[in-house]
């Protein structure tokens, strides 16, 4: 069981940092190679990067090592393992799934209620708000002018623009998030909370608690805790 759970989080870091690091790491290898005076060029392939890569690797390597744990059971059918892996909504942005908290959805063969529609409704229009309304529109009226030619500006308006592109990222990345949480839900499928109105903390550990809370404790229970954690 060890083997194969160490050959799974080899391929599946393999192929992320295959399509996501190949090009830089070729470069960055030439660029060495040219300083020492050795002039080769290292093949740069220019791929397309598959859509949610980094989303569906994490959730892939968090259903192979929970089920290793014990933390969950196996899913029962190959269909259920890969629509967690990749089901649509939250292949984007996120959130991160857990297989504890999705594959017993999935066998209880969820239904859209009424409630969960008027409630994934109302997440939709409130994420779409947030990502077209206001982050879009701070972002083109504001964020963009300052940073594209900062030395036409005060030093108070470049201010206004840095606190202008903090809530544009929040409103553009917790926006696309209710979208997807709203989506789910017209399936009867529910996506964990990803954001806990981070901009409320009182120091930097509480707010990477509450800003994109499934990746934070993603790390946290996969990679920080499995090396010793403090």
């Amino acid at each position: 069981r060890k083997r194969w759970v160490s050959v799974s989080v080899v391929v599946n870091l393999g192929v992320l940092g295959f399509f996501k690091y190949w090009d830089f790491g070729a470069e960055a290898v030439g660029d060495a190679l040219a300083l020492a005076g050795v002039h080769v060029a290292p093949p740069v392939l220019r791929l397309a990067l598959p859509i949610g890569v980094s989303f569906y690797t994490f959730e892939s390597l968090s259903y192979c090592i929970d089920v290793y744990r014990r933390k969950c059971e196996p899913a029962k059918s190959p269909l259920d393992l890969l629509f967690f892996i990749t089901f649509f909504p939250k292949l984007v942005a996120g959130p991160i799934a857990r297989p504890a908290d999705l594959l017993p959805q999935l066998e209880g063969h969820p239904r859209p209620i009424k409630a969960r529609i008027s409630e994934g409704l109302f997440l939709i229009a409130t994420g779409l708000a947030k990502k077209i309304v206001l982050a879009d529109y701070v972002s083109v009226n504001l964020v963009d002018r300052v940073f594209d030619t900062p030395e036409g500006y005060t030093a108070a308006e470049v201010v206004v623009a840095l606190y202008g592109f903090t809530l544009q990222m929040y409103a553009d990345f917790s926006g696309y998030t209710d979208v997807a949480r709203g989506s789910a839900k017209l399936f009867g499928i529910e996506l964990p909370e990803n954001f806990d109105r981070p901009y409320q903390s009182t120091s930097p550990a509480e707010f990477w608690r509450r800003w994109h809370m499934t990746l934070s404790t993603w790390l946290r229970d996969y990679l920080y805790f499995p090396l010793g954690g403090s």
